[in-house]
């Protein structure tokens, strides 16, 4: 656990970054929404950069582009907003937008094609809140932001509602719990598919199962698709417990800060240090992320548990 830049890298001194990364380091980074302003600060991720220059590595910032409506749906409109919020000043940025398919339970995944001659990277994440997934940390920003707009398109498709009347007692608990307005109930269950961006928070309401995912739970999907990011590969991750919000650096408001700021964690395990976050967040500020999205993201740790990406074991030692 640490409390500043200058600590985080005294705790990435403890992992073998030259060794493993050789020339080059890719760091996976959101670097936010236009609008938002709680994405992890450039002076921060500069410190970063200036440790892993100064092994003689060089580092490139990258992520993906979005499957939604945004300028970070494009290569061009993503670099334009890496150059708006600071960070095109720090090192290269890459954007990409391609991928190579990678299978894990029956299901493919296309993996981001930056990765797919390289066995080791680093991967910083923003730990907040999320309307579909409760929170995102090291998993999430593996899940969905380590593959295409396609795989991530899938993820939300495979938890929209599939809806059996005959189980149905029009009850509304589904219509409550829709963040988007896409289930009304009165006298007959109706749905929108176009406003339904497939959370999965009515099938978990529905107290009569009559609503099922179409393939897969949203959360197991995220914890699927990061596990295929991570096949046959290593990285060291940051997880930054700063400016902690409601909602995601995708949403151009971000919405309120929940949290005081707790410091940053280092980790090469995705499942430990965001069991880590959670744990720190609990314990200072309670179930926040239940309270604001009325979602649980405890079942994103078994699920990633389960499927080998990690352990939910940790010990948490102070660097000083």
């Amino acid at each position: 656990m640490c409390s500043s830049a200058n600590e985080v890298i005294d705790a990435l001194k403890n992992f073998d970054i030259k060794g493993l990364a050789k020339d080059v380091l890719p760091i996976k980074l959101h670097m936010g929404e236009p609008g938002n302003k709680n994405f992890v600060s450039p002076s921060f991720v500069r410190e970063v950069v200036r440790y892993v220059r100064g092994m003689g590595i060089r580092p490139v910032l990258w992520d993906t582009t979005v499957a939604y409506r945004s300028p970070r749906a494009a290569e061009e409109g993503y670099l334009d907003v890496a150059r708006m919020h600071g960070f095109a000043d720090i090192c290269d940025v890459y954007i990409e937008d391609e991928g190579y398919s990678v299978e894990v339970q029956g299901y493919r995944f296309e993996v981001a094609k930056i990765l797919q001659p390289l066995d080791f990277f680093m991967t910083i994440s923003h730990v907040k809140g999320h309307i579909q997934a409760g929170f995102g940390g090291a998993i999430k920003n593996l899940g969905m932001g380590g593959v295409t707009k396609e795989s991530k398109k899938k993820i939300h498709e495979w938890a929209k509602p599939v809806y059996y009347g005959i189980k149905c007692v029009l009850c509304g608990e589904c219509e409550k719990a829709c963040p988007f307005g896409a289930i009304r109930v009165d006298r007959a269950w109706s749905y929108s598919p176009r406003k339904c961006f497939g959370c999965g928070l009515c099938v978990e309401a529905c107290p009569e199962g009559a609503l099922k995912y179409l393939r897969e739970n949203f959360l197991k999907g995220l914890a699927m698709s990061a596990t295929a990011v991570m096949k046959g590969r290593r990285s060291v991750f940051v997880n930054v417990l700063i400016n902690i919000s409601a909602h995601c650096d995708c949403d151009p408001d971000g919405g309120p800060i929940i949290c005081k700021d707790l410091g940053y964690l280092v980790s090469d395990d995705p499942v430990a240090i965001d069991s880590a976050s959670l744990d720190l967040i609990y314990k200072n500020c309670g179930r926040v992320f239940e309270k604001v999205n009325g979602i649980n993201p405890d079942p994103i740790l078994d699920y990633a548990e389960k499927l080998g990406l990690g352990t939910k074991e940790y010990d948490l030692i102070r660097v000083r």
